[in-house]
């Protein structure tokens, strides 16, 4: 997709995005930092919402890589 849309312009990062690196990025840290207990818990439920993030902000670049641009 990422060569079809590079002809027509760049798509920005969005927040969600940048939201979804965030979570992915603390949840592989409280995943392999060795403490258990809570810490474990929490970022399983940190990598779920990375999940639903990626795959929100996924459709959401497809949306903007498939509708027609403005012209000023």
């Amino acid at each position: 997709m990422r060569f079809v849309v590079i002809r027509r312009g760049v798509i920005p990062a969005s927040k969600g995005g940048k939201l979804k690196t965030v979570l992915q990025a603390l949840a592989i840290t409280l995943l392999l930092v060795p403490v258990g207990g809570l810490l474990d818990t929490l970022g399983m439920w940190m990598a779920y919402a990375a999940v639903v993030v990626t795959v929100v902000t996924g459709v959401d670049y497809v949306g903007q890589a498939f509708r027609p641009r403005r012209t000023s």
